[in-house]
């Protein structure tokens, strides 16, 4: 289940980057981290969803792919 994107989000997101002096192919894959941290929250608990997302930030950081990171934190949640 996907969940629906805001409007106003795009915009917000498109102001963080500026601020943190990003570029626009820093900006993520909205419709999968939001659904990833519906299920963290619903299947952890609430506060894992959020930090959760951190933590793949800085995986992603390191050089890990986002995609196969989220799907390590799929697998995850699986067991």
């Amino acid at each position: 289940m996907t969940e629906p994107v805001p409007a106003e989000l795009p915009l917000w997101l498109l102001r963080v980057v500026t601020a943190l002096e990003l570029s626009d192919e820093d900006l993520p894959d909205v419709p999968t981290l939001l659904d990833l941290t519906r299920e963290v929250a619903h299947q952890v608990t609430r506060p894992a969803g959020p930090l959760t997302c951190y933590l793949l930030g800085v995986a992603a950081a390191h050089g890990q792919d986002p995609a196969d990171a989220v799907a390590q934190v799929r697998a995850l949640l699986a067991k």
